[in-house]
């Protein structure tokens, strides 16, 4: 039930404490958010590492356009939300806890899920976690093991042995590779990859509208 592709990235923009953004109070932190778009079937895009949302904000937009609306939000002691370090849980744990508890009051559920990296990781969490929220997974650039821990050991741009062996897990997935070239480097700048958003949002969107129709031929 979902995409995985090879990317990275990143968004040179305004940090998120620079604009208007509605807060909620969330397990007791503020969670920070923004809705891009105003119909359709719901997104919840999660970014990778410790990064705030800004990096996302230019593909949720293209997403956006083929009409969805996408939640994008900080995690919890990321971007703009609260910082508090508590508990014996996995921190991604947490975070899909966060999440439910957010998207459940903004009314956003079920909804489509997508992450790159640690962003991939906590949508698969929250889809074994709470399934009967999840419509679909869009995962990029999915990262585990000697990645997730340390630097990557294999390219961080073309196919990566963790995307290939989720691909292989998930039952019904597909999988799109981008026109690009295995690098190993350890960040991947906004001029080699912002060239490929149109087809990414292109390929989630057509991806989304089967699994929309799938749902009304069975309901």
């Amino acid at each position: 039930m979902g995409l995985r592709f090879t990317h990275f990235y990143w968004y040179d923009g305004p940090a998120a404490e620079e604009r208007d953004m509605p807060a909620s109070k969330i397990n007791g932190v503020n969670i920070n958010w923004r809705v891009v778009g105003d119909r359709g079937p719901w997104v919840v895009m999660t970014t990778g590492g410790r990064r705030g949302h800004d990096e996302f904000i230019p593909l949720a937009e293209k997403i956006a356009r083929y009409g969805h609306r996408v939640m994008l939000h900080d995690r919890r002691n990321t971007g703009a939300s609260d910082i508090l370090i508590a508990g014996d849980e996995g921190e991604e744990v947490i975070w899909t806890r966060d999440m439910y508890a957010l998207l459940s009051e903004q009314n956003a559920l079920p909804a489509f899920f997508s992450g790159s990296s640690a962003g991939a990781r906590t949508s698969i969490l929250f889809y074994l976690r709470y399934p009967q929220a999840v419509r679909g997974l869009l995962l990029l650039r999915v990262t585990g093991g000697a990645f997730a821990a340390g630097r990557p050991n294999y390219p961080v741009m073309g196919v990566s042995p963790d995307g290939l062996t989720a691909h292989r897990l998930i039952a019904g997935s597909e999988l799109h590779q981008l026109p690009i070239t295995d690098q190993d480097v350890p960040l991947i700048l906004f001029p080699e990859w912002s060239q490929y958003e149109p087809e990414i949002a292109r390929v989630f969107a057509e991806f989304m509208k089967r699994t929309v129709a799938a749902e009304s031929r069975a309901a």
